[in-house]
């Protein structure tokens, strides 16, 4: 059974009825039990010990500075809503076939947990808390949608069922024909560490850093401005003699804005160690089998146990590589590869395959020749009897 459909924007509202969004007063109430975790000890020691203008000073620049720094995590980690030209679906006995315009997957049964139907939209949930949403308005009728539902569910517990049979076959009608003795591949398996680090912090030049260390170096800083600002609140400001209070607050003010300093930007820096604690901990299995990525310059393949996934390089936003790693990330920020070089025979032929990788996707983002020659018609057709105009004409 097929379904074909076009996502737009105006479909946002009926996918958040399968994943809905935080209400606003919840991302509120994240966002102050954020702010006081990360920037609390800071400032409250100075209202805790009477020096009240340090403390608002300090509250008004944490707070700018926070609100700054969530508007632009949340401005990137806003889902974008990809408008395709054409999108089809196909339930097959072994599994979904899904079709976009430069890339089509293949994912086995033993990945889908279930099949779930909402007024306005269909979800076909993964193992890995993955989904695939489908408007309501894609069927034609209630019977053909509950009929899709239907199916999907048979399918899926008759796979669980049967010996496992290779999908999809080299034969298969959207195999593509290039994938054909590709000699150009890599077997490779990720660790948990691995796409823990790269989820949070993308591919930098440098090699991640030793997650045990890491998090030591940033808890002795913690700790160390902490007890600085502890003395800080033991010691409060005398209020009888002005030249007492000159010479206290050289005495503890100093270390105490040096430490709330240190504590508010290691806390920053080093959350990006505990977001990697905490992705590593809910890291599902499924990321964590046997991988190989074979390519060419026309396309790539990825294919584990459970998925096969195949697209053109103008499929992927961008190719990026760095000492340890080469990572493909897709149109909405999602890294769907990331091939640690660690798996090749020598450090020369990860590098020599991490430039051709590159050298494909850069190509492919040229424009096409036929893509030129229509804008310089439509430019000379646009021109009209201008004295100016192009030659070629």
């Amino acid at each position: 059974m097929d379904v074909e459909f076009e996502t737009s924007k105006a479909d946002l509202a009926a996918f958040q009825e399968a994943a809905p969004p935080l209400s606003y007063l919840k991302q509120y109430a994240v966002f102050l039990c954020l702010f006081l975790i990360f920037t609390g000890p800071a400032f409250l020691p100075y209202f805790a010990s009477g020096r009240t203008i340090a403390g608002v000073v300090f509250l008004s620049i944490f707070s700018a500075i926070w609100i700054a720094i969530l508007y632009q995590a949340n401005r990137h980690e806003r889902r974008k809503l990809i408008t395709c030209e054409h999108l089809q679906l196909r339930l097959d006995p072994r599994g979904l076939v899904e079709r976009e315009d430069h890339a089509t997957t293949w994912v086995s049964w033993s990945l889908i947990e279930k099949t779930n139907a909402f007024p306005n939209v269909i979800q076909i949930l993964f193992t890995s808390n993955a989904h695939i949403l489908i408007p309501a308005r894609a069927f034609a009728s209630e019977e053909e949608t509950s009929r899709f539902v239907q199916l999907a569910e048979q399918y899926r517990v008759a796979a669980s069922e049967l010996p496992a049979t290779p999908f999809p076959s080299p034969t298969e009608e959207f195999y593509p024909a290039w994938a054909a003795g590709i000699t150009q591949a890599i077997e490779y398996q990720n660790n948990a560490d691995e796409l823990a680090y790269v989820v949070a912090n993308g591919v930098p030049p440098l090699k991640r850093p030793n997650i045990y260390l890491s998090s030591l170096h940033s808890l002795a800083w913690l700790i160390g401005a902490a007890l600085v600002l502890a003395w800080g609140m033991a010691n409060p400001p005398i209020d009888t003699n002005l030249v007492t209070i000159a010479q206290e607050s050289r005495r503890f003010d100093m270390p105490m804005y040096i430490a709330s300093v240190i504590w508010f930007v290691v806390s920053l820096v080093g959350s990006s160690t505990a977001i990697r604690w905490y992705n590593r901990s809910r890291m599902s299995t499924t990321f964590l089998t046997p991988r190989r990525l074979t390519m060419t310059a026309k396309g790539y393949l990825l294919q584990t146990a459970a998925v096969t996934h195949c697209g053109q390089w103008k499929n992927l936003k961008q190719v990026d590589q760095n000492a340890e790693f080469l990572a493909f990330k897709n149109q909405i920020d999602q890294h769907i590869c990331v091939v640690p070089k660690k798996a090749f025979a020598t450090p020369q032929l990860a590098q020599e395959f991490a430039d051709e990788a590159q050298l494909y996707w850069q190509d492919a983002q040229q424009p096409d020749e036929t893509e030129l020659g229509d804008d310089v018609i439509q430019a000379e057709l646009a021109d009209g009897d201008n004295p100016y105009r192009s030659p070629h004409a």
